[in-house]
């Protein structure tokens, strides 16, 4: 990307779009969709208002807006479809070495001006926000976006758009809201855009017409078969950038081959009633599957297309259908052989999960498994949270997946609405209790659509200004009678630490080798990090390796004689009473403001979900 230079003209109003005609005499249209990124607005904002700042953008594929293009592809002949990954341009240009200062509204600009031709004018543009930590980015890009096609309608859907509706129709530049899945819709409200028809007569388009006949609620219907559905338009994004993403959306962990990997989504719905979770208000309660037949052509075309080996699934719920798991599992395993691997960022519930789909999952090529638990407290799984997970079926299913041989992952939050430190603390000492490789311990979040941010609304703990850069899951920004917001972000911070370093399973009960790879995983992304370079050291002494552990010990004081590795600082600072190797060090060493070579606690950025 282009950075150095930004020029001060003003493209205007382009002239409005021609409509190619399709071979079956229909009128074509063009098409605009943008993905935003995910990081915060103010980090965004201070990312690249400051060269070197860092911006941790996540890549991932975007799949919202490649299943409406296809379907655009399908129903309407000469469509003509651009899609622009705002998110991965930050994370380009995060790495450019040369790149300006610039505010949010220029940088989309400049991206538009690269990405787009000139010649290219679209009928609407649609801003797929997934994320509330989106939502403030999402109108600067809206912004940017109107002041080059001033009378192109823009419409925003996604899981955020779907339960924020008032919110974003109060800014002018959004023109419209699709709540729900668009796939049903998209194909008519392109139509009626360049007929000139009444896109609020579509069920689930929201303007602020209908915002004011009160019939903001209304979603698009949802599709009840999912084959129907055609494969992504893999074609209209650039594939290696995705499949080869340093910052993907694969969870790094243990020795795990990255090259290839894609995302995929084989069901929709989730019949739970997590008051954390708002991911029903889209997709339901219902749930609906691809058959096994799709989903395998799905993969056989990513095999040979673009030589996939990694397999994302992203679904809400993977595993709510034995039958159709074991089948699935099966056919995969007898068509790709162990050319494939997977690894579940979710979908894998608890409730679901038993010894023979464990097998069959790791059969085809489930290498890493994480857990979703949440909750170590009896009382904060039923009476709080509507999760009900079995705690000691939560831990039968650690340990059968440990043994099949996947590398084994547990997600657990703190501070949910009510919940008490004593709560908290019996989620931290069932964590440390189990065989796992690596505990994620995260911060309940206010996202909206959940009954959690009501509750949350009811208890006054946040209202209806409340600032969508807090609503990811490493920030609190509000007290609450049980916890304190800065306590709370402490407690989770040392907690991910001191389970997955200082006492790290693997190194508890000897299993050196496989403690180490963790560590270095973690490295090998952020150099600055000292606790993962204090533990390997610690690993290697255990084993009676005095070279290398006191050449480890070397490189920890190295880390701490660098002003700029803000991280190692920060670090032992906080947690010096474990470095006991270190004694000579034990001292007060300066906590260096810095981002360039790893996170601070509450940051909300890759660094945090690797600690």
């Amino acid at each position: 990307m282009n950075v150095l230079n930004i020029s001060n003209s003003n493209p205007g109003q382009r002239s409005k779009p021609d409509h190619p005609t399709g071979q079956d005499g229909s009128k074509g249209c063009k098409v605009l969709f943008v993905n935003p990124p995910s990081i915060p607005y103010t980090h965004l904002v201070e990312g690249l208002a400051h060269r070197f700042s860092a911006l941790h953008q996540t890549t991932a594929m975007p799949m919202g807006i490649l299943y409406l293009a296809a379907v655009l592809e399908r129903e309407l002949p000469g469509v003509e479809i651009r899609v622009v990954d705002m998110a991965l341009a930050v994370r380009d240009y995060s790495s450019d070495p040369d790149r300006a200062e610039l505010d949010l509204e220029q940088f989309t600009s400049l991206v538009l001006e690269e990405q787009v031709p000139e010649d290219f004018v679209p009928d609407f543009i649609g801003i797929s926000i997934l994320f509330s930590t989106a939502h403030r980015s999402s109108t600067h890009i809206a912004a940017a976006i109107k002041s080059r096609w001033a009378e192109a309608p823009i419409v925003v859907g996604g899981m955020h758009s779907t339960n924020a509706v008032p919110g974003l129709l109060e800014f002018s530049q959004i023109d419209y809201v699709c709540r729900g899945e668009a796939e049903s819709i998209i194909s008519q409200f392109a139509t009626k855009v360049v007929e000139g028809g009444d896109v609020e007569e579509i069920p689930g388009i929201i303007g602020r017409s209908k915002m004011g006949l009160g019939e903001g609620e209304q979603s698009a219907p949802l599709i009840k078969d999912l084959d129907t559905i055609p494969l992504p338009a893999w074609h209209l994004i650039d594939m290696p950038k995705y499949l080869y993403a340093s910052h993907s959306n694969a969870r790094r962990i243990g020795d795990i081959s990255q090259d290839g990997e894609a995302t995929i989504v084989t069901t929709r719905g989730c019949p739970f009633l997590c008051t954390f979770c708002s991911s029903w208000t889209v997709h339901g309660r219902v749930m609906r599957y691809r058959s096994t037949a799709n989903v395998i052509e799905e993969l056989t075309q990513l095999k040979e297309r673009y030589n996939v080996s990694a397999v994302i699934p992203e679904d809400d719920l993977f595993t709510v259908k034995k039958a159709r798991i074991l089948d699935l599992c099966q056919a995969v395993s007898e068509k790709f052989g162990k050319s494939l691997s997977f690894q579940f960022p979710n979908a894998l519930s608890v409730a679901t999960l038993d010894d023979d789909v464990i097998y069959a999952m790791v059969n085809m090529g489930m290498s890493l498994a994480n857990i979703a638990i949440e909750s170590g407290s009896p009382y904060v799984q039923k009476h709080v949270i509507k999760k009900n997970c079995d705690l000691e079926r939560a831990r039968r299913v650690v340990m059968t997946c440990r043994e099949a041989g996947a590398l084994v992952r547990t997600y657990f939050i703190l501070g949910f609405p009510g919940e008490t430190r004593e709560q908290m603390q019996e989620t931290i000492d069932f964590a440390a209790s189990l065989p796992v490789d690596w505990s994620l311990f995260n911060i309940a979040a206010p996202l909206i659509g959940t009954e959690m941010y009501d509750q949350l609304l009811e208890r006054g703990e946040i209202d209806q200004s409340f600032n969508w850069d807090s609503a990811f899951y490493q920030e609190r920004v509000f007290d609450s009678p049980e916890i304190g917001a800065q306590e709370l972000k402490d407690l989770g911070y040392a907690t991910n630490i001191r389970l997955n370093f200082f006492e790290n399973y693997n190194l508890r009960i000897g299993d050196y080798e496989r403690a180490t790879n963790l560590f270095q995983d973690v490295l090998a992304v952020y150099p600055a990090h000292l606790v993962a370079q204090y533990c390997i050291g610690i690993a290697f002494k255990a084993t009676g390796e005095e070279d290398n552990f006191r050449e480890a010990m070397d490189l920890c004081r190295e880390m701490l004689s660098k002003e700029d590795y803000a991280l190692a600082h920060t670090q032992y600072h906080q947690f010096r009473d474990w470095f006991t190797e270190l004694p000579e060090l034990l001292i007060e060493p300066p906590v260096v403001e810095s981002r360039r070579n790893g996170p601070r606690p509450g940051m909300p950025n890759k660094a945090r979900q690797a600690i």
